[in-house]
């Protein structure tokens, strides 16, 4: 599956996304450079302070809500179907609306690098 961005929230899944240190090697940047820094901002504005979605129901909502699909179909607002394709992968979210970088801002203007980017860390699915 995608990765899927879903109001302000970003669904993904690590293996798939791949590390930093990849993307870096794919674009043959090297990591100390001008722009490994902003390759690696622009990697930790979408992928950066990630949570499992399934290790944060366990841990924290297990006793509140009985399935992990009820879990996300209350907190994120996602329909029946959706909240069951996520809770079936190892996935992980990140919330964009507190990222406000402005090397993220200005990259989304891009449409060559972005559909680059995207491409290199499975593309993306929008379901909003």
């Amino acid at each position: 599956m995608m990765n899927l961005k879903f109001n302000n929230f970003l669904f993904f899944n690590k293996n798939e996304v791949g590390t930093r240190r990849r993307l870096l090697r794919r674009y043959k940047i090297k990591a100390n450079s001008y722009a490994g820094k902003v390759i690696s901002r622009i990697y930790d504005s979408y992928f950066g302070n990630a949570t499992n979605i399934k290790r944060e129901f366990s841990r924290y909502y297990k006793k509140e809500f009985k399935t992990c699909e009820e879990y996300l179909i209350c907190k994120f607002n996602m329909s029946e179907d959706l909240a069951r394709r996520v809770c079936n992968e190892k996935r992980y979210y990140v919330d964009l609306s507190w990222k406000g970088d402005q090397v993220g801002y200005a990259f989304s203007h891009d449409d060559e690098l972005k559909e680059q980017f995207w491409g290199f860390v499975g593309g993306i699915e929008y379901e909003d």
